[in-house]
């Protein structure tokens, strides 16, 4: 087992109501693709969710599979196992930035952690576990999945969300803007659009591509392959050397990536730093 790269996939965080209904329980394992990819990081907001990446004709992507599955029957209801195979879903492979299989990492609150490279042992992946289940606690996934083979019942989610999503898994991102931009325009304290809509920004921009000698399409680009902090540190550096318009349109994109990032000690950090230049 070895360390693998920093990964940062694009969330959308939906949090579950205030009131209502329980949310439902998402299912103990999934098949992961292209089409689910955006439903698998919802659930992790209510449950760890352990994602290996490999190969259906490679013995070592299969082993490390069995070993995970064992993992998940000592620890029923505590994780929702994610398989991609990367021969059938190459997609998944590119978003997550994968070139080596297999490989795991564990998504918690919509962010993923990387665990190991290649294959684990019981011995192995019970302390990492311990790990990976003391995190969660710390950033309030606690939830469990349903048994296996139990049908999960989607979330409900407003009419703009359900539609907006439904564009984003189209491919038509200006539509999944219009529907959230339409969702804030009714409800301008709808903080799970607002962090909807930062982040299909970012989708756009990070589609169209952009010069990478660009502060802003560097910190993007920073943000989509797993280095948040850097991303942070260019803006503010750019809040901290400029003046006037281009300042301020540094501060604007800080605040919108805060939101895309969401709660953590880097976010903390540069809202402390920004604060202090603007001042």
């Amino acid at each position: 087992m070895s360390g693998g790269i920093d990964l940062s996939p694009l969330a959308n965080k939906q949090q579950p109501p205030a009131a209502g209904p329980a949310p439902s329980l998402p299912p103990a394992r999934v098949e992961l693709t292209e089409q689910n990819l955006q439903a698998t990081v919802v659930a992790s907001q209510q449950v760890p969710v352990i994602v290996t990446l490999g190969a259906g004709s490679d013995q070592s992507s299969q082993q490390n599979v069995q070993a995970l599955e064992a993992l998940a029957a000592r620890n029923p209801g505590a994780f929702q196992l994610a398989v991609v195979d990367i021969e059938t879903a190459p997609q998944v492979a590119g978003a997550f930035g994968i070139q080596r299989v297999p490989y795991t990492l564990v998504l918690l609150a919509g962010r993923p952690v990387p665990l190991y490279e290649g294959e684990a042992s019981a011995a192995e992946l019970d302390p990492l576990w311990d790990q990976v289940r003391q995190l969660a606690v710390q950033q309030g996934v606690t939830g469990k999945t349903a048994a296996p083979g139990a049908q999960a019942e989607p979330e409900p989610l407003p009419p703009l969300h359900v539609e907006a999503q439904a564009a984003i898994e189209a491919g038509d991102l200006a539509a999944a803007e219009a529907a959230y931009l339409q969702a804030l325009k009714e409800n301008p304290r709808d903080r799970e659009a607002e962090a909807a809509l930062a982040q299909v920004r970012l989708m756009v921009r990070l589609e169209a591509g952009g010069d990478v000698t660009d502060p802003f399409a560097r910190a993007d680009q920073l943000v989509a392959s797993g280095h948040p902090g850097a991303a942070l540190e260019l803006l503010l550096e750019q809040v901290a050397t400029t003046s006037g318009e281009e300042r301020e349109a540094a501060r604007a994109r800080l605040v919108e990536l805060f939101t895309v990032l969401g709660p953590s000690s880097e976010v903390d950090a540069a809202r402390r730093r920004l604060s202090t230049l603007i001042m």
